[in-house]
């Protein structure tokens, strides 16, 4: 019927395989216009065409074609089954009608009586599509703010705690940690690390004044309780931004998945309950890739980009590694060249300018004091520096050496397999439809800090706090690229397939979450292991009580020098943070002493190689009786 009302309404893409070859049909749309609006109907691309960009050229001439006949406007109509398409639709620069749509069938098939039944649930679930979102956002919220004024701790709170209270205390604005008089030794040296951070928790410190009824909680331990739970509700952000996110890269389902996934990861709630600056420098490179990923239209271009420059700069005044993602903002302008294989310099300079100035200037914001003192900040930079080249035990291997068997072996637990093969099926998914600017703002990233962190000799998990919401987006992607693969091999629904998915994707981190959340800050763990030292205390009154984690042969040599010098029994302690310096060190208690293992407390995270887990929530406690020497030393 559309070719006899005219060949021009009807569109078709072809392609062929080489020259001389035949030409096959890879896309179509119909087009209508009925003097008043014009339609869409039936734009459809073959599977293994699709993210060429056929669907977007079909697009642009049935637009063209619509508006030489005159149509003012376009509507096109999207099945509420089929929403994950209406992103496409949003690029284009659609936007949703503040109408209903009603129709009425002359002919009734199968397939529109089975619409039909599930017409009522579907319309319900759109008018309150917004209630999952916020249910995840919740999720994240009560992981995030559970327990958090309980007695837990982490050695580097007392750093925020001590220069944001010098700041309030002083009038002096400068986030030198060396400028903090009742800060530890150990930490007070040159030092602008976290400084855009303690900012934003010295002027959240200042809102919360603003709050009625706040006084008392805000006045307690220094503000400390105030401190934590700015890195808590900054962390909940987090989670609606990889909805967000997911949202605009797959649909409204990719989305769910990505604020799930972000909601229970191990790593995200740590960071959570801590006084320290991973949450709020993840928000930001979160905001620098939203503000990276172009619009349907091109308006405010330079200001989302100038924008997300300075986002950047404001977390690289936390942590300087971020400097390494510098080149974000430009990723749009960098793709759109090559793919249009038109090269603007001019625009491309321009992009840069304001990159570069972007940056300063967020930079500038979050750590003035480095700026007026550039000897200061590099001598911090040289120490950080030295401190990720040499040893750090538990952090390090024992024979030295990069750390990458211990980094895969922390996200490969952590994480588990299902997710990581997800996050790489979503990796591909998007590089097989040439979506290069959502693989380079994504992949990017995390690809260059597990590369950087794996060859250094330290490992703290927490340097990749702020790539891990962006694997969780490509995990959701994969997620529903894998829904849909089957969904084609099984007749089954792809919403429900994609759900089975997911449920085994969230499993392992969310369990490991529940374990940190309700076991460790809630403080059950250490009961349990307070009530075991108090039997043991019990059944061994008078003796002398050691605690130690044996990361070097300095314990031991101390505990021999001890009984040489006629010392008598003692109770023990043995850390054990799962390391190899544990593993290395802890034998020679049993090798050199006469000990009787009294009792043994695993960590709740035993099944976790060696890291923070361990080191800063739940290690394994041995507790020995020690009597003596196995072999007396002779004297010199």
């Amino acid at each position: 019927m559309k070719l006899l009302a005219g060949g021009k309404w009807l569109l078709v893409a072809e392609a062929s395989s080489g020259l001389g070859a035949t030409k096959r049909i890879v896309g179509t749309v119909m087009a209508g216009y009925d003097g008043h609006r014009g339609w869409i109907n039936y734009l459809a691309v073959e599977p293994k065409s699709r993210g060429g960009g056929i669907g977007r050229a079909l697009m642009a001439e049935a637009e063209r074609v619509l508006k030489a006949a005159g149509c003012p406007k376009i509507n096109l109509q999207v099945r509420t089954e089929n929403a994950a398409v209406t992103g496409f639709y949003e690029h284009l620069g659609f936007s949703v009608d503040a109408v209903v749509s009603m129709g009425k069938r002359l002919e009734i098939d199968a397939a529109a009586v089975r619409r039909a039944e599930s017409l009522r649930s579907t319309v319900i679930w759109r008018r309150h599509r917004w209630l999952a979102p916020v249910l995840v956002v919740l999720v994240g919220l009560i992981l995030r703010v559970a327990h958090v004024d309980k007695s837990y701790g982490h050695p580097d709170e007392t750093i925020t705690v001590e220069v944001v209270g010098h700041m309030r205390s002083s009038g002096d604005w400068d986030t030198n940690w060396a400028k903090a008089p009742k800060l530890e030794s150990s930490f007070r040296y040159d030092q602008y690390n976290f400084s855009s951070y303690m900012y934003g928790t010295f002027f959240f410190y200042r809102a919360a004044k603003w709050v009625p009824g706040l006084e008392a909680w805000r006045s307690r331990d220094q503000g400390f309780w105030v401190y934590r739970m700015f890195s808590a509700l900054l962390a909940t952000v987090v989670v609606a931004q990889a909805w967000w996110l997911a949202r605009r890269l797959a649909g409204a389902r990719a989305g769910l998945a990505a604020g799930a996934l972000v909601a229970v990861v191990p790593l995200l709630v740590q960071d959570a309950h801590y006084i320290r600056p991973e949450a709020f420098v993840t928000v930001l490179t979160m905001a620098a890739v939203l503000w990276s990923l172009p619009l349907a239209t091109k308006r405010w271009a330079n200001l989302r980009l100038l924008a997300a420059s300075a986002a950047l700069g404001l977390a690289i005044a936390s942590k300087v590694s971020i400097l390494a993602l510098v080149w974000l903002p430009l990723v749009p302008v960098i793709v759109a060249g090559i793919s249009e294989r038109k090269w603007g310099f001019c625009r491309l300079g321009v992009s840069l300018g304001l990159g570069v100035l972007g940056v300063c200037a967020g930079f500038a914001m979050g750590a003035p004091g480095a700026v007026a003192n550039p000897g200061a900040f590099w001598r911090g930079i040289e120490y950080l520096t030295a401190q990720y080249a040499g040893l750090h035990p538990p952090h390090s291997r024992f024979e030295g050496g990069i750390v990458a068997p211990v980094l895969g072996g922390y996200f490969w637990s952590v994480l588990g397999a299902s997710m990581i093969a997800a996050g790489l099926v979503g990796t591909v998914g998007l590089a097989v439809r040439k979506r290069w600017l959502e693989v380079a703002l994504l992949a990017g990233p995390v690809v260059l800090f597990v590369v950087y962190f794996s060859t250094r000799t330290v490992f703290f998990e927490r340097n990749l706090s702020h790539v891990v919401p962006l694997f969780c987006a490509l995990t959701a992607v994969g997620l529903i690229e894998a829904g849909h693969w089957l969904a084609r091999r099984t007749g089954v629904k792809s919403g429900y397939l994609t759900a089975g998915l997911l449920a085994l994707v969230l499993y392992r981190p969310a369990e490991l979450s529940s374990r940190l959340v309700w076991l460790e800050f809630s403080g059950r763990n250490a009961a349990a292991v307070a009530e075991v030292e108090d039997a043991i205390q019990a059944a061994h009154p008078g003796l002398k009580w050691h605690v130690e984690a044996l990361l070097n042969p300095g314990p031991v040599e101390a505990l021999a020098d001890h009984f040489s010098k006629g010392g008598g029994a003692l109770l023990l302690r043995e850390i054990d943070y799962h390391d190899e310096w544990c593993a290395q060190f802890g034998p020679l208690l049993t090798q050199q002493f006469k000990v009787k293992l009294l009792a043994t407390v695993p960590s709740i995270f035993s099944d976790v190689p060696g890291c923070t887990l361990h080191a800063y929530n739940s290690w394994t406690s041995r507790y020995f009786l020690v009597e003596g020497l196995k072999k007396p030393r002779s004297a010199d």
